[in-house]
Parts: C-alpha cells; sequence; structure tokens
C-alpha cells in the first residue's frame, strides 16, 4: 500500500509538472493580448528544470532572429537570467532589449507574491530585485523611466518605478535596486515632486544606512530639502536622535543658515 501511494504521488507530481510547462510554452508562443498573465513563481518554477531552460533559451534565440520579440518575452528571459546568474542569458536579455526597442515601454499583467500588477520590463527588473536589470533599462535608449505600474484590483496602488522599488525593499534586507535606480536617475525625472521626498527620507531612515543618505544628498539642487540642512530639520521633526547625531557631521558648516525652502518638514 506504501508504495502504491508513492507511485501514485509521483504519478500526480509528473501531472502537475506537465500542465506547468504546457502553460509557460503557451506564454512563451502566443502572441501577446494583454490578457495573459505572466507568473513570475510559475516559470521561476518550471526552470528548475534543465530541459526546459534550453528549450527556452532557443525560444528567445528564434524570437530574436525572427524579429518577434515581445514584452512578455522579455520579461520571461529576464526571470530566465534571473534563475540562472549566468552570463549569456544576460548577454540574451541585451539582444532582446535592442531587437524589441519597440516594446520596452508596453506594460504586461505580471503575478508576483500574490499580487497582479500592470508591469513594464523595467518595473519587472525591480520585481526581481536585480540592480543589473535596472542598470539595463534605465540605460537603454528609449526606456520610459517615469512610466507608471498599476495595480487592476487596486487602483490606489500605482506610482513610478521609484514607489516600486519602495514598497519591494522595505520587505527586504537588500537597498541596491533603489540605489541603483536613484544612480541612473541623473536629472531628477523621479524625484520629480514634493509628495516624493517624504517617503525618500522614511525609506532612508528604515534603512539607517549612510550610503542612502548620500545619494539622497545628491539631489538638493533639485530638492533643497534634500540637503544635509533638511535632513537634521527632518530628524528634529521626527525626534530621532540618532540620525540627528549621524548627520550633524555634513551639516554644522551650515547650522547658521536658514532651514531650505522645500524642507520636507515645512
Amino acid at each position: 500500500k506504501t508504495l502504491l501511494r508513492e507511485a501514485e504521488n509521483l504519478a500526480d507530481e509528473k501531472i502537475a509538472r506537465i500542465e506547468e510547462l504546457k502553460e509557460l510554452k503557451t506564454l512563451l508562443q502566443e502572441a501577446d493580448n494583454g490578457k495573459q498573465i505572466i507568473s513570475i513563481d510559475l516559470i521561476k518554477s518550471c526552470l528548475k528544470d534543465k530541459i526546459v531552460v534550453d528549450l527556452a533559451r532557443s525560444s528567445f534565440e528564434e524570437l530574436v532572429a525572427g524579429k518577434k520579440v515581445t514584452v512578455k518575452s522579455i520579461e520571461a528571459a529576464m526571470i530566465l537570467w534571473s534563475v540562472t546568474q549566468e552570463e549569456e542569458d544576460f548577454k540574451r536579455v541585451k539582444k532582446m532589449v535592442v531587437a524589441g526597442k519597440t516594446v520596452l515601454n508596453e506594460r504586461y499583467l505580471v503575478e508576483a507574491h500574490g499580487k497582479t500588477f500592470y508591469l513594464s520590463p523595467l518595473h519587472t527588473a525591480v520585481y526581481l530585485q536585480s540592480p543589473q536589470l535596472v542598470d539595463l533599462f534605465m540605460t537603454s535608449d528609449g526606456v520610459d523611466v517615469g512610466l507608471k505600474f498599476e495595480n487592476p484590483e487596486h487602483t490606489e496602488d500605482v506610482g513610478n518605478v521609484l514607489d516600486l522599488a519602495f514598497s519591494m525593499e522595505i520587505r527586504n534586507e537588500s537597498s541596491s535596486v533603489v540605489q541603483s535606480i536613484l544612480e541612473n536617475d541623473k536629472d531628477c525625472r523621479l524625484v520629480t515632486n514634493n509628495e516624493l521626498v517624504a517617503p525618500l527620507l522614511h525609506y532612508a531612515k528604515y534603512r539607517n544606512k549612510m550610503e542612502v543618505w548620500e545619494l539622497l544628498f545628491g539631489y538638493e539642487a533639485a530638492r533643497p530639502g534634500l540637503s544635509p540642512l533638511g535632513i537634521l530639520a527632518f530628524a528634529m521633526s521626527h525626534n530621532d536622535l540618532d540620525l540627528f547625531i549621524k548627520i550633524l557631521p555634513r551639516g554644522k558648516p551650515r547650522l547658521n543658515t536658514i532651514v531650505p525652502k522645500g524642507c520636507p518638514c515645512c
């Protein structure tokens, strides 16, 4: 009886695996229709099988050669690289970005962490927690860095790639993706309104890392409230002695000046 139960369990697992592979094949081969959902968890599960990895790679090469690269195939290739971390797979993503330059700002339904969002490839790079992919898309010609992600079930769950990175990284230990976005946002395209300054500061306070504050100081010209003096005012308004002590050496030379206009606390 025990052997029979084990055999039945193996059969059930094999059937489930076959269904997963069919779903993945459909995902890679069907034309984009805006309705089918890319499941990051499903693709990662299928890619545990080397045969599937090889099939996916050959499918991506065929799409590049045939000039049929779609937004969902780019995102699937990104997921493949996030699993394998192999250089050839990252190079393939690069080739697909070039071949699919006309679809880089299209959004597709992507499911991950129990939520479904309309994401562009840049947004998906954030979801995959990959600073390398974020760098790739933020430095690629034609990518709309300010494009909004959207949750079709919760209309208030919307924002740009920096907002998405905040929500993702607060649940994780690494701050590398937020840092990558800020470093690539040279002309302050993402830090464009007073409302975004406060989330930036709360994020940096939550992380408690000086390198994050140093990145924010680089935005002082566009956002005076992100100066060391503005951060000291922020620390005082939140009764944060540790933060005040940490920033004080940077703000000391300017302690007798007026708090800049645009202070996040004013």
